[in-house]
């Protein structure tokens, strides 16, 4: 009996400490929940700039403000200013992106920028993990609106990255492959060439940004047929380029929250081809160019089917295209279409 008590004793230790070392997340997903925290408490229409993020490293405090302005940008509720005039701003007072900033210099750079709320925030190492904090500030009282605190794992990869400039040796053949993104930017990739992920290039935009430049789209031996789910439910996604990512996070967390199995989006969240697992459902504009620049071509092994975007079209519809005749099409939830999973890089 006493030797049960102690085995049981151990376990609940153990599930324990499974579960302390749970709470660390990845620095995208923290960037993510946080965005979201402060998407919440600040009205809709608000005007925010993004304007520094203290770090260690400036590589990161960029990544970190470039990933905060892409997810504000993608969900719409917020009005982000521009980049190129939060740039001519930090210049102006003397702003450098990787250090800290006092409330009234933000908000006299508020001001400057016609912003009702200056977003801030800092990385820091807890021992064990790192904490992301982001904070929201107002312009007119220059006071702290919106805090939000996040545990980061000190394991993830990216951060190890962005703040020593080396990669983490990948020792779990079940994660996804880490790759250099200033190496990334360096190699050009043409239109029809295959992409580190094995897939083929459908899209580049002319730049490194907001952590990607080009489009892949998966090899035709993983296309899978699947419905979309969400039925009559009202799933808030986008249309256009550099979206897909985001709708198909979305449309995961709302699944979570119904019965719904075997939708686009579970199946594609559990695809590992070739170590990489970041693969995500297209947008109607992506899904649009890899009609035009892959099918049209007779590049990728594309069917005459329809295929479906991660864009919805209505609470009981969503935005599929013919790829016999180009058409995009709005068609029901529940039926069942061909999926080509795409990744950015």
């Amino acid at each position: 009996m006493k030797g049960r008590i102690l085995f049981f004793g151990f376990c609940l230790m153990l599930l324990l400490n499974i579960d302390a070392y749970s709470q660390a997340i990845s620095l995208d997903e923290a960037i993510i929940n946080a965005g979201k925290t402060i998407e919440q408490r600040l009205a809709k229409g608000t005007m925010v700039a993004v304007l520094n993020f203290n770090s260690e490293s400036k590589a990161l405090s960029k990544y970190v403000i470039e990933e905060l302005i892409n997810y504000f940008t993608n969900n719409n509720d917020l009005i982000v200013v521009e980049n190129s005039k939060m740039d001519n701003i930090r210049d102006k007072i003397r702003i450098i992106i990787s250090e800290d900033v006092s409330d009234e210099s933000a908000q006299s750079a508020g001001r400057q920028l016609g912003a009702s709320s200056i977003i801030s925030g800092s990385f820091s190492s807890t021992g064990r993990d790192y904490r992301l904090r982001l904070y929201s500030i107002s312009v007119d009282s220059a006071v702290r609106e919106v805090s939000s605190s996040i545990s980061v794992s000190r394991g993830d990869p990216d951060v190890h990255f962005l703040l020593t400039g080396t990669m983490l040796e990948n020792t779990n053949k079940s994660q996804p492959v880490i790759q250099e993104p200033e190496a990334i930017e360096k190699k050009e990739y043409k239109i029809g060439d295959f992409g580190p992920a094995g897939g083929i290039v459908f899209f580049d935009k002319g730049s490194f940004s907001n952590g990607w430049r080009y489009l892949e789209t998966a090899p035709v031996e993983i296309e899978f047929s699947a419905k979309w789910g969400l039925d009559r439910r009202d799933v808030k996604t986008n249309a256009a380029t550099g979206t897909g990512k985001n709708n198909t996070q979305v449309i995961t967390e709302e699944l979570s929250k119904t019965m719904d199995k075997n939708t686009a989006a579970q199946l594609c969240a559990a695809i590992n081809f070739d170590g990489f697992t970041d693969w995500f459902i297209p947008s109607k504009d992506e899904l649009d160019l890899m009609y035009k620049n892959l099918k049209l071509k007779n590049i990728g092994g594309f069917g005459s089917g329809k295929y479906l975007s991660s864009t919805q079209r209505g609470r009981v519809t969503v935005w599929a295209q013919n790829f016999s005749n180009g058409r995009q099409e709005d068609l029901s939830k529940s039926e069942t279409f061909n999926i080509r999973v795409i990744r950015s890089f």
